[in-house]
């Protein structure tokens, strides 16, 4: 399994946004800055995370984005699977199909025992806790 750019880019929106005060907006153009995240880019990723239900657009003058949703319950497997699709380090580990011989293949087992151990690992770790602490707090919809 490999992280592409748009699931990096999406964690770091979310964190960046879990880093300010429960449902203070944050300019969408100033996250692209301090993350070097193209700014029509930010945009589809926004889509993303909205139709997810974790962000949402105020408009008007004092409008941007804010995060609807306590960052805490949001874990990066949550993030990963919103943007990538299932977690897996081979396809037939979602896919029975994909492989005839599963109870044959030397790699099976141990394949499955390695995706165990990384999805608890991308289970306990939640976007607040990779803002080290920064002005993170529940939001109103938790």
């Amino acid at each position: 399994m490999r992280l592409n750019r748009t699931t990096e880019y999406a964690i770091h929106i979310l964190v960046d946004l879990a880093s300010h005060p429960p449902g203070e907006p944050v300019i969408s153009r100033e996250i692209a800055e301090r993350h070097s995240i193209p700014q029509n880019y930010i945009a589809q990723i926004l889509m993303v995370l909205g139709d997810v239900g974790w962000t949402e657009g105020i408009r008007g003058y004092k409008g941007g984005i804010v995060l609807k949703i306590d960052p805490s319950t949001i874990t990066i497997r949550d993030v990963i699977e919103a943007v990538q699709g299932p977690v897996a380090i081979n396809d037939c580990l979602i896919e029975e199909d994909v492989c005839k011989n599963h109870s044959e293949c030397p790699l099976h087992d141990i394949l499955e025992k390695a995706q165990e151990e990384m999805l608890k690992v991308l289970d306990t770790v939640s976007i607040s806790d990779l803002t080290g602490g920064r002005n993170v707090g529940n939001t109103q919809d938790s």
